[in-house]
């Protein structure tokens, strides 16, 4: 794209002049900055994935729900609240299927959620979900 000669110029200003000099390393080091704080986020995420996917196989309910509602002063959290008074977060994916009065069944060890609602079984599949987030 650019010519030799416009290359060598840059080069030779980088490395003869303090000013190109600290530029190019400050450039440098901010790139390298992004970049780590990139993969740093990334690992966070994933971490963070595993735990809540080891906290659902560990959760284990059957009930019906009274109240759905967004935790404003938690990042507008999605969650449930059962009839015996239980506060369970959710993901927006579930909060999005899930009604008021309908009957939930979770198996520990299982990520599937039965969600009984008038004559019907609806199906849903934690684990699919959490691969859909990654």
């Amino acid at each position: 794209m650019f010519g030799k000669e416009f290359n060598d110029k840059i080069a030779e200003k980088v490395f003869t002049d303090t000013r190109y000099f600290v530029i190019f390393v400050l450039i440098g080091a901010a790139m390298v900055g992004l970049v780590a704080q990139k993969c740093n986020r990334d690992s966070d995420y994933s971490r963070i994935m595993l735990l809540h996917l080891q906290k659902n196989l560990e959760y284990r309910k059957e009930g019906r729900v009274v109240e759905k509602r967004l935790d404003t002063e938690n990042r507008n959290m999605p969650y449930i609240i059962f009839y015996d008074k239980e506060k369970f977060y959710i993901d927006s994916n579930f909060y999005e299927i899930i009604k008021e009065g309908d009957s939930i069944s979770k198996k520990r060890s299982s990520a599937l959620y039965y969600i009984y609602r008038n004559d019907s079984t609806l199906i849903y599949d934690y684990l699919q979900t959490s691969k859909n987030q990654l």
